[in-house]
């Protein structure tokens, strides 16, 4: 089995060098070792042909021609395999990959790779059957969300007319795009704050976790706690935010931007929305703590808090409270979604 991650484009990586392990060991099996394969045929076909030399019967004619023959199919299935090899190879490390149209061909291969594997996945998962255009159509919708990134003028005139029609034609079918989403780093003398909550109905299990980074998405601090008696997600996510803050602020800083995935906690604290009754003790403490601080909340995509999201994750199993200054020293499940943010890898939501 293939190992997982919880994050799809670092769980396509490891699918990918998973099949490449996979293919390269049935390749083995099935055409064996070409090197050795081609070697052996070379001695029977030089055998073979020194027999025939020496005695011109029917019998060693028939069997140089076998040799021959094995030989020829050898040779070609060493040619098949390193003229895609080397095709792939020379695609994906071409040195043209630095220009506008090259990034977009790539991305474009990369796109195909990922839709074809998601479509596999549902294919095999969910029962539903693997579709051609669905393929094609995924694919140039990522394509076309990208290319808003890249400057029109330097595409050439085909790119641009296939972008522009598709573009044109998902508007009319009202199909929604997918959105390029990344965690922004904060500006330059700036701190931002990410927090999150976990509640699991289920168990009853709750925790919360954040984040304290530079503008060069470096970890300052993190956090994260268990906590009892929640009694819903906005209840997590509340706990979250107050004990970061106050945390934070018991150290000095001060001057902070905050960022949470909760719409309704967002719409509570700047008075958007009323403030649930059950909840008004935690916003109270929250709104004591606001008066020593100079902050700035924003409400952000899912995909955009995914440090945070680990480190609530994280909080919902264990019984104390875990504190880090240290990026080294972070959980596991917390440092790969916290290194992508850092180099500022960007997520589709589809």
């Amino acid at each position: 089995m293939a190992p997982t991650s919880s994050l799809p484009l670092i769980n396509m990586a490891m699918k990918l060098r998973f099949m490449k392990s996979f293919y390269r060991k049935l390749n083995k099996e099935v055409f064996g070792d070409l090197s050795t394969n081609i070697k052996e045929a070379e001695a029977d076909y030089s055998t073979a042909q020194n027999h025939y030399d020496e005695d011109p019967s029917t019998e060693n004619y028939n069997v140089y021609c076998r040799a021959k023959e094995k030989l020829e199919h050898i040779l070609s299935q060493e040619e098949v395999a390193t003229n895609i090899s080397d095709g792939l190879f020379s695609f994906l490390s071409n040195q043209e990959s630095s220009s506008t149209v090259g990034k977009l061909m790539q991305f474009t291969f990369m796109s195909a790779i990922w839709e074809i594997w998601c479509s596999r996945n549902w294919a095999r998962f969910q029962e539903q059957g693997m579709s051609a255009k669905h393929i094609v159509n995924r694919t140039m919708l990522s394509v076309h969300a990208v290319s808003s990134n890249f400057k029109t003028q330097q595409l050439p005139q085909a790119w641009s007319k296939a972008l522009k029609k598709n573009g044109d034609n998902w508007l009319q079918k009202k199909i929604i795009a997918p959105m390029v989403i990344k965690w922004m780093h904060p500006p330059v003398g700036r701190l931002k704050l990410n927090v999150d909550g976990a509640f699991k109905s289920a168990t009853g299990s709750a925790g919360g976790g954040g984040i304290l980074r530079d503008h060069n998405g470096r970890c300052i601090c993190a956090f994260a706690k268990n906590y009892q008696g929640t009694i819903s997600a906005l209840d997590a996510e509340a706990r979250a935010l107050r004990d970061g803050l106050a945390m934070f602020c018991s150290k000095g800083f001060l001057d902070i931007m905050v960022e949470t995935d909760s719409l309704m906690l967002t719409q509570s604290i700047t008075g958007q929305s009323q403030c649930p009754w059950d909840l008004t003790c935690i916003f109270q403490e929250m709104a004591e703590i606001n008066h020593k601080l100079t902050t700035q909340i924003q409400h952000i995509p899912r995909e955009a808090n995914q440090t945070a999201h680990h480190l609530a994750g994280y909080g919902c199993s264990t019984n104390q409270t875990c504190f880090w200054e240290l990026e080294a020293v972070l959980p596991h499940i917390v440092k790969d979604p916290y290194r992508l943010d850092k180099v500022g890898y960007p997520t589709l939501r589809t």
